[in-house]
């Protein structure tokens, strides 16, 4: 007997070469802006353009890129949160069962 796959096996974070399709067209995106965001090996801070669209939030090195660095899968974190580090200014947590991302405005 076959199993099924569930959708929340796939990884919640992707690596993919060219901006994705939803992305091409204005009316798609719901906001977008600049976040600095934690590094996962290297841990210091990086400024990207983030967009939201379609219930993923996309990741990009500037405005202007069209290829993007990942994408967080947001119906599949387990939470988002604020962070009580007031150095940090605006933060927040965003946890999936593979990684936390921590994002600052």
């Amino acid at each position: 007997m076959a199993t099924e796959e569930s959708v929340y096996d796939e990884p919640d974070f992707t690596l993919r070469k060219k901006r994705p399709a939803p992305l091409e067209r204005d009316d798609e995106v719901f906001i977008d802006g600049f976040l600095q965001k934690l590094g996962r090996i290297f841990k210091s801070w990086k400024r990207r353009w983030f967009v939201l669209s379609g219930g993923k939030l996309y990741y990009y090195k500037n405005e202007a890129c069209t290829r993007f660095g990942g994408e967080i899968y947001l119906e599949r974190c387990e939470s988002v949160s604020p962070l009580n580090a007031s150095h940090l200014g605006a933060a927040f947590q965003i946890k999936s069962k593979s990684r936390t991302y921590v994002l600052v405005r």
